[in-house]
């Protein structure tokens, strides 16, 4: 049995939307009509004819929930279809009814309220829309196809210098997308970056996004994020700004290019203590090939004191193009490159 057919639609689903809409479910192996005013949404039955199992779906407002596509501690996320436009796909966080930590909830809600003010952006997963429906606490997300950067990483033949810094661009024009809405991302690591099939770098998951006042003000009581990519900032309790998501952009970009990270993982403690030293790190050892200019641009962006970094995205974006303008100059054939080439002069980064 596929796994189509586990989650009863065939071929077509948007075929499936007009009878979720007419109150039944095809088992996705037989076809034989499965009600769905008798059993609970998001709940697998099994098919009263051919004993095959299926998912119930879940109508929330204008979305049908129909396919789990993954799942954390924050509620399981499914895939849904717009109702009136079928071809619009969601990623869908639920909470369902029963769920009683409050706590919970609300990180769900602030995650889903601060990614819709975020609009639509070519470098950001869109928030289509969030809220309650029945008990059940939901965000659905863009459903943003492509591929997660940190399956990138570690390529055999090492990862493309110059399609590195187009994608460092991208992350960059997203960044301060965020910025011009009052807030920082916090959170930069490959996980969180998906390069989709046309090429370019989007970002998701806002849940450590904080207000940029929030940020600054920021205690330090709870240090969350990923210890290869995190600031020294918030590991020694202090307030972030622009500068923190720079130092992660620079340890994310840093080991895309190398394919391994400028950290051991080994012993997250010794991390900890080898960013909080008053140490200078060091790039040029270590990027040895790599040219001097890249260098340069991911040494600046991962100074331990952060006042020797970019202070502005717009800066670092500069440098970016001015290093790809550079690059420009040399041979390539590799497809990505010379497709990101033709869009370059077009940018605007002010």
């Amino acid at each position: 049995m596929g796994l189509m057919g586990m989650f009863g639609l065939g071929d077509d689903e948007k075929s499936n939307m007009a009878k979720f809409e007419k109150g039944y479910l095809p088992c996705g192996k037989c076809h034989k009509k499965i009600p769905l005013a008798e059993h609970i949404p998001l709940n697998m039955v099994n098919c009263p004819k051919c004993d095959d199992l299926n998912l119930i779906p879940l109508k929330l407002d204008q979305w049908w929930v129909y396919k789990p596509i993954g799942g954390g501690g924050m509620g399981a996320v499914y895939q849904a279809r717009h109702i009136e436009d079928p071809d619009v796909k969601g990623a869908v966080k639920v909470l369902q009814a029963n769920e009683t930590r409050q706590n919970i909830i609300d990180l769900l809600l602030a995650e889903a309220k601060i990614g819709y003010q975020f609009g639509e952006h070519s470098n950001l997963a869109q928030v289509f829309a969030y809220g309650r429906d029945d008990g059940n606490v939901y965000m659905v997300m863009e459903m943003v196809e492509g591929i997660r950067l940190d399956q990138l990483i570690g390529v055999p033949g090492g990862f493309n210098v110059e399609l590195a810094m187009y994608y460092a661009l991208d992350i960059l024009i997203g960044l301060q997308h965020m910025y011009t809405k009052g807030y920082l991302y916090r959170d930069l690591k490959p996980e969180n970056i998906i390069v989709s099939p046309d090429n370019r770098i989007v970002l998701v998951d806002y849940g450590l996004c904080m207000e940029l006042i929030e940020a600054w003000q920021f205690d330090g009581d709870q240090i969350l994020g990923s210890p290869l990519y995190m600031p020294p900032e918030r590991i020694k309790g202090q307030g972030e700004d622009i500068r923190a998501d720079m130092y992660s952009l620079g340890m994310v970009l840093y080991h895309l290019i190398k394919g391994e990270a400028y950290f051991s993982a080994k012993d997250i403690m010794n991390i900890v203590k080898s960013q909080i030293k008053n140490m200078r790190l060091q790039t040029s050892s270590k990027m040895s090939g790599i040219p001097e200019d890249v260098q340069v641009f991911v040494d600046t962006l991962i100074r331990i004191e952060r006042d020797e970094r970019y202070d502005y995205y717009t800066t670092a974006m500069g440098k970016a193009v001015e290093i790809l303008e550079n690059m420009k100059q040399t041979k390539s054939t590799d497809p990505r490159v010379l497709q990101r080439r033709k869009t370059l002069s077009t940018l605007n980064i002010s």
